[in-house]
């Protein structure tokens, strides 16, 4: 998930999930070059797809350790993730990337899915007291794995055997 800037159309990708994998997902942050002030506090949030398994919810890197925390509130089926980066101090960037932030987590599906199942993922962003900066929707379909054998003629050329 990629914020791309305020005011600009938001945009749906759709990628391929193989149904025994597990997910990653970077959300970016940046402070902008036009910003006036280093933003102190950057929290994201995430609402998990019900077809996430929210236990298996694993940390991979963020760009700021020293200021990171996580929270995780469950509420019936609904999952919301919050990830925390307090006194951040992240400054305008007009030296990319001294202004700019991320975090990379990775997370399992829940078994059984049918191919076909589409999961879905947003998060808000929220610098200081602003308003949240929504990101684009990601959308994975859990598919199968298809090996199709391929017979290589010559250089350049391939044809598939049925």
């Amino acid at each position: 998930m990629r914020y791309e800037g305020e005011g600009e159309d938001r945009r749906c990708a759709r990628y391929f999930a193989d149904p025994a994998g597990d997910l990653e997902y970077i959300i970016d942050f940046e402070n902008k070059k036009q910003a006036t002030d280093p933003a102190q506090n950057v929290v994201t949030t995430d609402v998990l797809d019900s077809n996430l398994d929210p236990s298996t919810l694993e940390i991979l890197t963020v760009s700021h350790p020293g200021s990171f925390s996580m929270e995780m509130d469950i509420v019936g089926t609904s999952v919301t993730v919050t990830f925390i980066f307090t006194d951040i101090n992240l400054p305008p960037n007009e030296n990319p990337p001294e202004g700019e932030g991320f975090v990379h987590f990775r997370i399992g599906l829940k078994a059984g899915l049918p191919v076909g199942t589409e999961v879905r993922n947003s998060a808000s962003i929220v610098f200081d007291s602003n308003p949240p900066i929504e990101t684009d929707e990601i959308v994975h379909v859990i598919g199968q794995r298809v090996w199709l054998p391929v017979v290589f003629k010559s250089a350049g050329t391939a044809t598939r055997r049925h």
